[in-house]
């Protein structure tokens, strides 16, 4: 049985075929199953298995051609080369891949249109897939990676304040690049905010939040861009907007710290960091900017009203 079992996974099509129909007709017999499980409980057979890995050499040398790849100018490969990126940094970030986002984020501030859209597709991926990350250890790894969000995020705005003056210009005069700019902004939104929503702590570093969300209130409120046939994006601004004020790590917290405990716990850091982005929330957003948004939403879109 053990024969025929290590038979039918051969590259060998005369060897797997034979063993195949062998365990096929082998199926209907009495004492199958168990002659399986002696196969699986038999100590002299463990040794046989073998893991086919890569060495800790090509894993370096693979990672480090991926980010080097960067002007794939065929859509689909530069897709699953984004794709593949990502699926490595679920495991190797940040451990074995520590310079990841540090390294993608200096190549972009030298990098061209096509660059720049593959360096930015490479992020919206990634970020999607470590977003799905649940285990306790990875969620606190992040809550104090703080470094690689103050590094992306400022670019990321600096990318989508670069882009936006070429929309008009684009609009008639060259249809693909206007396309190409209104997907780009709308794209960098959606990833400033999934960095938001997945690193609340980081995001709201001082260098960050303030300067994205008065970005965001400034283009909403902006009379002279009611003009623009560019709704999406500013929904996508309206989204950033109010995930940050529906965020409950930017509530301040309403219990006190016990009195003679020692040091600083993780969970008073992050009450700390609640009670500090608080205030700059606050800042951001007066009474009378509340109001004057209110009336933005509801006069600009009558007809998502009805």
């Amino acid at each position: 049985m053990y024969s025929l079992l290590a038979n039918s996974m051969s590259g060998d099509e005369s060897v797997r075929q034979p063993a195949e129909a062998a365990l096929s007709q082998s199926e209907s017999r009495p004492g199958f199953c168990s002659c399986l499980m002696e196969v699986i409980a038999s100590k002299d057979l463990v040794s046989h298995v073998n893991v086919r890995g890569i060495s800790n050499e090509e894993k370096i040398h693979l990672r480090q051609k991926l980010l080097s790849h960067l002007r794939e100018e065929n859509y689909k490969i530069a897709e699953m080369l984004a794709v593949l990126i990502s699926k490595i940094a679920r495991f190797d970030y940040p451990r074995e891949w520590p310079d990841l986002f540090s390294v993608l984020a200096q190549q972009l501030q030298s990098a061209d249109v096509l660059a720049s859209h593959r360096i930015l597709m490479i992020l919206f991926r990634t970020l999607k897939e470590l977003s799905t990350k649940r285990l306790t250890a990875d969620q606190r790894t992040f809550a104090e990676e703080i470094k690689p969000v103050k590094e992306v995020s400022p670019l990321l705005l600096n990318a989508v304040q670069s882009f936006l003056p070429y929309y008009s210009s684009f609009q008639n005069r060259d249809p693909k690049f206007w396309e190409f700019v209104k997907k780009a902004c709308v794209k960098l939104m959606k990833v400033l905010a999934a960095i938001q929503s997945r690193h609340p702590y980081s995001f709201g570093d001082k260098c960050v939040l303030p300067v994205v969300v008065d970005f965001c209130l400034n283009k909403i409120t902006d009379p002279e861009q009611a003009s623009l046939p560019f709704e999406e994006f500013f929904i996508q601004c309206m989204v950033m907007v109010k995930s940050v004020l529906e965020c409950k790590e930017y509530k301040p917290s309403l219990t006190g710290r016990v009195m003679d405990e020692n040091g600083v716990t993780f969970e008073q850091r992050k009450k700390n960091a609640s009670n500090a982005v608080s205030g700059i929330v606050s800042s951001l957003l007066p009474n009378e900017r509340i109001v004057l948004l209110c009336n933005i939403l509801v006069r600009r879109y009558p007809s998502n009203q009805q």
